[in-house]
């Protein structure tokens, strides 16, 4: 039996025994009960007025292993006190907490639990450290509170809302060097057009052809060889790279394996690629394998500054959100550009099928390196020329023919 019940009861019986001894103190004592239960309707009901909960942190993103304080504060805003206050949220299991009155595992998540004392008219905050050890988004919408009821009632139970959010980025990992170039002149391109030109720098002369401009003249040449002479300028270059991020799909019904550990060690090979290029100030652009606003790839504009950095590595981080597809379509997307490009393959798996693609970009006239995320500390790798091999044995066959034809 409940409290709530016996109350009833109680008051119940006093109502009865006053109704037949006509004695206003029974009666007083059983309106009292009854009293108690319709003030504790109506103080749950208004408790979400009455009572708020905020959750605050100085610091919105993290990377991992990394302590935070996470501020969480409970106001009281009615003219009772609430004493024994107990506060329940659940945070993922790769979370750490410190500060905490109670941390335990239920249902795989970590269930914390905090003692208050809020006075009447008041504010009590409790300040915890988090420490976040995997990447991805902290989200709390509510939180489980329970309090005595100052009607001397049972507990009452409230679902209190709030808003907090931590965003946690990817492990950066240490990459191996690689000095292999990508400096590219401005303007080459694989289709039939001119070369931009750098004024700056002048790396000769040569004779003057119909087209060019009378102001590139160099009239002391001119002068010496009694023929018009042309200055020849260096080409405007710089380091640019394509990041290529291979998200394997999260389930293989055919192996029956998840590609959970695949993927986060391509996307810290990803991020580590991201923080060496903004090290080194050199402009990239991202393209990724998955699914994002109706389109079959995601792919981030070049840039080479802070902000292309912290745009990056969030999306990597959010990465949960979004469904991995073929990474077919991310190469015909890359086949179709004009300019040659210095792509970065990202992979934790390099199979016969993306062999032949990186291949296909090779001799289309892009730079191909790849990174191969398979191990705990990513490597570089030369790609495996199958399609030459297979060129040089068909050949050989067809000579062997050849050769017994003319026999």
């Amino acid at each position: 039996m409940t409290t709530r019940d016996s109350f009833q009861l109680i008051g119940g019986i006093f109502l009865f025994v006053a109704l037949f001894t006509h004695d206003w103190f029974f009666f007083a004592l059983g309106c009292f009960f009854l009293f108690l239960l319709a003030a504790h309707r109506w103080w749950q009901k208004r408790l979400s007025r009455f009572v708020t909960i905020t959750c605050s942190s100085p610091q919105s993103r993290v990377m991992p292993h990394t302590p935070t304080t996470m501020r969480i504060a409970v106001q009281n805003r009615s003219l009772l006190p609430l004493p024994a206050t107990k506060l329940f949220f659940t945070l993922p299991l790769t979370v750490e907490v410190e500060g905490a009155d109670v941390c335990r595992e239920v249902s795989k998540q970590l269930q914390i639990q905090l003692c208050l004392h809020v006075p009447p008219r008041s504010q009590v905050i409790r300040e915890l450290t988090v420490i976040p050890r995997k990447r991805g988004v902290l989200w709390l919408t509510d939180m489980a509170m329970e309090l005595m009821s100052p009607f001397a009632t049972e507990p009452c139970v409230h679902t209190g809302k709030t808003s907090y959010s931590l965003l946690v980025y990817p492990e950066i990992t240490a990459l191996p060097p690689y000095q292999k170039g990508s400096l590219e002149p401005l303007g080459k391109r694989l289709s039939m057009q001119r070369m931009q030109d750098d004024p700056a720098f002048i790396r000769g002369v040569r004779h003057y052809l119909p087209g060019d401009r009378q102001k590139t003249i160099d009239w002391k040449a001119t002068a010496k060889t009694a023929q018009l002479q042309t200055r020849l300028f260096e080409y405007t270059s710089s380091q640019k790279w394509v990041i290529v991020g291979h998200m394997l799909p999260m389930y293989e019904p055919k192996l029956q394996r998840f590609n959970d550990l695949e993927n986060e060690r391509t996307i810290s090979a990803i991020a580590s690629a991201a923080a060496r290029f903004r090290r080194e100030k050199t402009p990239h652009s991202l393209y990724l394998n998955v699914r994002q606003r109706g389109r079959e790839l995601f792919h981030l504009a070049e840039g080479s500054g802070k902000a292309q950095y912290v745009h990056i590595l969030t999306q990597l981080a959010k990465m949960n959100h979004f469904v991995p597809t073929s990474l077919s379509t991310v190469f015909r997307r890359l086949e179709a550009s004009t300019h040659k490009l210095s792509i970065l393959l990202v992979s934790s798996r390099f199979d016969a099928e993306t062999s032949r693609m990186a291949e296909r970009l090779k001799k289309r006239g892009h730079e191909v390196t790849l990174l191969d995320a398979s191990a705990d500390t990513p490597f570089f790798r030369p790609l495996q020329r199958q399609s030459h091999s297979g060129m040089r044995a068909s050949s050989a066959i067809r000579e062997e023919r050849e050769a017994v034809h003319e026999r």
